[in-house]
């Protein structure tokens, strides 16, 4: 229903494009775009077995990742060819023929509802009983991990290359190059981090290890007396290890989260990442705005 939503909306975007109907419509995608987190990991969980969940959780991330690096190509592509407003509608279609092809699938889906057992039957949680579970020591400490991972990626990937041009001497496309050399590597960890997670039953030192090798890695590119190239390999090393702690960092939420409580636990934290991203342009402008560039790294 979100991803219908979502592609009615882009298709409205093409065919209706007054500024008033457009806020309409992106506040109605956002609210479709609002379901996956909670129902997308609460499907994955209950539908895959223990023994490759870590696999599971690295394969929709990096599809994830994928879709976000091939989106912007092929958009500004078709605009280029047959106009913006077509190349809404081409995105729009294109998610009305995964809303099929997942309508046509969803017999194998199975999501947290089926754990639920007598709750189905009429014995429906309280709304005060689903927010302790959300007040939790263990979940809130997750929307706060989520929140300040989302603060480091977005400010990176946003004002890095303002920075490295501006402050660093870096060509505009080494700059680019930089931050592309970030998000490739980081779909190469997640896959390698798929395989370490469904290997180990201890996730927090695998996520403590990569993200502080990663944070360890920036810090250097901002700090040591590296070459142009040598930031790009530390940009692109510190993605690999960022996105081999994802797949150990989903385990870690599942098991947070009461196996009733699933969808709940992971749209709360998976917020994190919206509240992070919403406040770093905030904080890392003001730190370019005042000429600070070490504060970024």
């Amino acid at each position: 229903g979100g991803l219908a939503l979502m592609a009615v909306s882009f298709i409205g975007y093409g065919f209706l494009p007054s500024y008033p109907v457009m806020i309409v419509l992106s506040f109605l995608s956002g609210f479709g775009n609002s379901v996956f987190p909670p129902a997308d990991y609460s499907i994955l969980s209950a539908t895959v077995s223990e023994s490759r969940i870590g696999r599971a959780f690295s394969a929709h991330n990096f599809c994830g990742f994928i879709g976000y690096a091939a989106a912007p190509l092929l958009m500004v592509a078709i605009a280029n060819q047959w106009g913006w407003r077509n190349a809404l509608i081409a995105a729009g279609i294109a998610g009305l023929i995964a809303v099929f092809a997942l309508a046509v699938g969803s017999g194998d889906f199975r999501d947290s509802t089926h754990e639920r057992g007598d709750q189905l039957d009429g014995n429906h949680e309280s709304f005060t009983a689903g927010i302790r579970l959300l007040l939790q020591a263990p979940v809130l400490l997750c929307f706060l991990f989520f929140a300040m991972v989302a603060m480091g990626q977005i400010g990176l990937q946003n004002f890095s290359p303002t920075i490295l041009i501006s402050n660093f001497g870096f060509a505009e496309k080494m700059a680019n190059g930089v931050i592309t050399a970030l998000l490739l590597g980081v779909p190469v960890g997640i896959i390698a981090g798929g395989y370490i997670a469904d290997k180990t039953s201890r996730h927090e030192p695998i996520i403590a290890t990569c993200f502080g090798l990663a944070a360890l890695l920036i810090l250097i590119a901002g700090f040591a007396p590296l070459s142009h190239w040598g930031v790009l390999i530390a940009y692109g090393v510190a993605g690999v290890a960022y996105g081999t702690a994802f797949p150990s960092r989903d385990v870690v939420v599942r098991e947070v989260a009461p196996r009733t409580g699933t969808g709940k636990v992971f749209g709360f934290v998976y917020s994190g990442l919206d509240t992070g991203s919403a406040v770093t342009p905030v904080i890392f402008g003001w730190l370019v705005d005042h000429d600070l560039p070490y504060g970024m790294f």
